[in-house]
């Protein structure tokens, strides 16, 4: 992320942050409240926006990287495209596999939807974690336009996309970075998803034949709250459980 464009990048949501902490604070405690997040002390400017933009500019390269971080754990300023777009630049510099998106088409076409239908708040919310589901939300009346609201119409309620146009209506396989998809499929076959095993264990297996291909499976690392636990790793791997990752649980204000 040494690249120009990655800190040009950091820098223009790490400034947009500032300036929506900013907006929401006042003169008297802006400072303060910048502080909280990571942020230096504003060095000028008369409106709060551009007092937030002051601390945002005041950030030299170096640190764009842990500032920007500390604002995603710390679940301040974000909104979650820019959250996303932090914890992306933050991955490629780990080297996740890479998931061809071949691999991620096949996986979505063999997957049992009803499995994600009959666990749909659950699925609901790791997909929030992970997506902005709130991407066109505007609301008519009383429908919900938003991503969110299509998922609940088309997906959850009714059948009228398959697993594969879910996929590709939440960006999953086209446009999500290799380490998104691989938490998104390490979500969906967890116990905090699927709180039954032998659902999680059929998810598993229609998915590592696919992963397979590639040199990759999800494997068994331990347990959680009595349900298995399944973390993408090399096949043929002796590790279990991967290195600990940056942001590397959904948990972790991934959405």
């Amino acid at each position: 992320m040494a690249d120009d464009a990655g800190v040009a990048t950091l820098r223009e949501v790490v400034t947009r942050a500032a300036r929506a902490i900013a907006d929401g604070s006042t003169h008297a405690k802006l400072d303060e409240d910048l502080a909280e997040a990571g942020l230096p002390p504003s060095t000028g400017g008369e409106t709060k926006a551009q007092r937030g933009a002051s601390s945002a500019a005041a950030v030299p390269d170096e640190r764009l990287r842990a500032v920007a971080i500390g604002l995603v754990e710390r679940n301040t300023g974000l909104h979650m495209i820019d959250r996303m777009t932090i914890q992306d630049l933050v991955w490629a510099d780990e080297h996740p596999p890479p998931i061809p998106k071949r691999t991620g088409r096949d996986l979505a076409r063999a997957l049992p939807g009803q499995i994600l239908v009959d666990h749909a708040q659950r699925f609901h919310n790791l997909l929030a974690t992970l997506i902005d589901l709130g991407r066109g939300g505007i609301f008519f009346g009383f429908e919900d336009t938003s991503l969110s609201g299509h998922i609940e119409r088309h997906f959850y309620r009714n059948d009228d996309w398959t697993v594969e146009q879910l996929f590709d209506e939440l960006d999953a396989v086209d446009h999500a970075s290799d380490r998104r998809f691989a938490l998104f499929l390490e979500g969906m076959v967890s116990g905090e998803t699927v709180p039954d095993e032998d659902a999680q264990r059929q998810l598993v297996d229609t998915i590592n034949p696919r992963l397979a291909a590639i040199g990759l499976e999800l494997r068994e690392t331990g347990n959680t709250d009595g349900y298995p636990t399944f973390h993408l790793v090399a096949t043929g791997s002796r590790t279990g459980r991967p290195k600990q990752l940056i942001f590397a649980s959904p948990k972790n204000h991934c959405g």
